[in-house]
């Protein structure tokens, strides 16, 4: 049996953007995954405002 993508809910600081698996939402978003998982990184979290930053949060 094969695992199933996590269902993530993106938000960029309180406002609700996306919902679906990282390619979902990276498509969703208009950008690459690749992008999408560097934004969603430590460093640059540390980086950005809270009200720029990107947070995924993980539904399953």
């Amino acid at each position: 049996m094969a695992l199933q993508p996590s269902t993530y809910a993106i938000y960029k600081g309180d406002t609700f953007l996306a919902i679906g698996t990282k390619t979902e939402c990276a498509k969703l978003l208009g950008t690459t995954l690749a992008s999408l998982e560097s934004r969603l990184t430590r460093g640059r979290q540390e980086k950005t405002t809270y009200e720029n930053r990107l947070i995924a949060v993980k539904l399953d």
